[in-house]
């Protein structure tokens, strides 16, 4: 389970690098694009609406992923960086 957690983690790290989480302004400025000079033309108001509920929420969950492996990380951090500092030292408590 721990080798999938972190095949994962690492495609999410891959994927958002280089600020790649400005994906989701870019793909809905290409839906904006495309509705304005394209779609309502050529599409259904049906049709169009399906992509649009799609493709937003595709942009929803490369969001809620970001924040997602954010999280892991601070906390993957906490646990590295500071071990020490959840550790009584009983030798002097007394």
């Amino acid at each position: 389970m721990e080798t999938q957690v972190q095949e994962i983690m690492e495609a999410l790290e891959s994927f958002y690098k280089d600020d790649s989480e400005k994906l989701v302004e870019y793909m809905e400025s290409m839906l904006y694009d495309w509705y304005q000079h394209y779609a309502q033309n050529n599409y259904r108001i049906e049709h169009i609406n399906e992509v649009v509920n799609g493709a937003f929420k595709v942009n929803d969950l490369l969001l809620k992923l970001h924040d997602i492996m954010l999280a892991m990380k601070e906390e993957q951090g906490m646990k590295f960086e500071n071990p020490k500092q959840d550790l009584i030292d009983y030798s002097i408590a007394g």
